[in-house]
């Protein structure tokens, strides 16, 4: 059997689109469970931020302190980044989940952060690893 360049870089692209795709659609994918399962799990209330957190990057991720269910409070850092012209002020109120069993665990919630931008990337992702397995990328015999 002779295997000549192009059948090479038709299998090598088909490598290529896969990897991509799993690189886009799996993370996404796992932050959108783990963020539903957390959801399910935790309890929501209202912290208010102590500080805005602006560092070295782009953005604030702000301070933001809570009472749990028992009225003992807690600080936590947001995970999320918000761009200085979002950034909520000192004073301001987010959404904060925590889990009922460790009442330190938490994060401050947002639908764009933990579930619309993941699933655009999900939708990429699984476009690209359908391709590759749909025919979309065909090889091209050359005579």
């Amino acid at each position: 059997m002779n295997i000549n360049s192009d059948y090479i870089g038709y299998i090598l692209t088909r490598i290529v689109v896969f990897l991509l795709g799993s690189i886009f659609l799996f993370p996404s994918t796992y932050k959108v469970i783990s963020y539903c399962i957390t959801r399910y799990k935790s309890y929501a209330v209202y912290g208010e931020v102590i500080r805005q957190g602006c560092g070295a990057y782009m953005g604030c991720k702000p301070y933001v302190t809570y009472k749990d269910r028992s009225g003992n409070s807690h600080e936590i850092k947001s995970r999320i980044n918000f761009y200085w012209y979002f950034a909520p002020k000192r004073g301001d109120r987010l959404k904060v989940l925590f889990l009922e069993r460790d009442p330190g665990i938490a994060i401050v919630d947002s639908f764009l952060h933990y579930i619309a931008i993941p699933l655009v990337f999900s939708i990429i992702g699984a476009f690209l690893v359908i391709s590759v397995f749909s025919g979309r990328i065909t090889y091209a015999h050359s005579f």
